[in-house]
């Protein structure tokens, strides 16, 4: 497995605080991205986006249901 280069991880996170709340095609495509290269992140950036997305679950501020559901898929990583 290779890790990812610094410059990836902070567009990938980028892209998902961007999306996170969001009611767009964007949250999928950014939550299929995310589950693609999960075991790529560091452990600290994967900690990050499980937290970012629970805080915005607990808070209905991840978007419409069917996005909720795109980010459950990484919760359960």
């Amino acid at each position: 497995m290779t890790k990812l280069i610094f410059d990836d991880t902070v567009i990938l996170v980028g892209a998902f605080r961007y999306a996170l709340g969001r009611m767009t095609y964007f949250v999928s495509v950014t939550a299929d991205r995310i589950i693609h290269d999960w075991e790529k992140l560091p452990p600290h950036t994967q900690d990050l986006i499980r937290e970012e997305i629970v805080f915005a679950i607990e808070h209905n501020n991840a978007g419409a249901p069917c996005d909720v559901e795109q980010w459950r898929r990484i919760l359960s990583l």
